[in-house]
């Protein structure tokens, strides 16, 4: 094995183990070449993912990003209460029930889940700026506030340093001497067929 390439095409996921399989990536790049090549999406956990690769290579439309958290709350006690249904939790433990979809989120916890998201986020942000070295800052990483970037903005913004064909891009990689990267242009280059 002279290099590991990761082809990622992924919206993202749960955070679970996403952050502890991104500092394997970035261990192994410290012993052989790591190339992220985005089949169109590296957003939230597939991008931290593809941060750890010494380069990330996508297409003109490709899009990477979305370095944030995202919680779901689903009140139905409303619905519910139409129905005639009464849900009745039974529990041991205060926190036990906390956020459940029969009865209203109080602001209380909502606070909560809102302080641990940026908990999270920051750490996300910590990740891809130890992957992404002065490519990308943690400060830098937080402040695109979650967005997502496409092609050359996204060279521009320090998430990806080459837009070009995958394939061909990956081919040149795998043709590539033991331990070098090809194509180092920041810049990135043309899209070939």
């Amino acid at each position: 094995v002279r290099g590991i390439a990761l082809d990622i095409d992924s919206f993202g996921g749960e955070v679970a183990g996403a952050f502890d399989l991104a500092d394997r990536i970035r261990a192994a790049r410290a012993q052989k070449p790591v190339q992220a090549f985005v089949a169109e999406h590296a957003l939230s956990a597939g991008y931290v993912l593809a941060s750890q690769a010494g380069r990330i290579v996508l297409p003109r439309t490709g899009a990477v990003g979305s370095i944030g958290v995202v919680a779901l709350h689903t009140d139905m006690s409303g619905a519910l209460d139409q129905k005639g249904i009464a849900v009745t939790l039974i529990h041991a433990g205060a926190h036990k029930v906390d956020a459940n979809p029969y009865q209203p989120l109080p602001q209380a916890l909502h606070d909560q889940m809102q302080r641990e998201l940026e908990v999270v986020r920051v750490l996300f942000a910590e990740t891809v700026a130890a992957g992404r070295g002065d490519r990308l800052t943690r400060d830098a990483a937080l402040a695109t506030e979650a967005a997502v970037f496409r092609g050359t903005d996204a060279i521009a913004a320090g998430l990806a340093d080459e837009v070009a064909d995958p394939i061909t891009a990956f081919h040149a990689f795998a043709a590539a001497p033991s331990g070098t990267n090809p194509s180092p242009s920041r810049k990135g280059q043309k899209m070939t067929t």
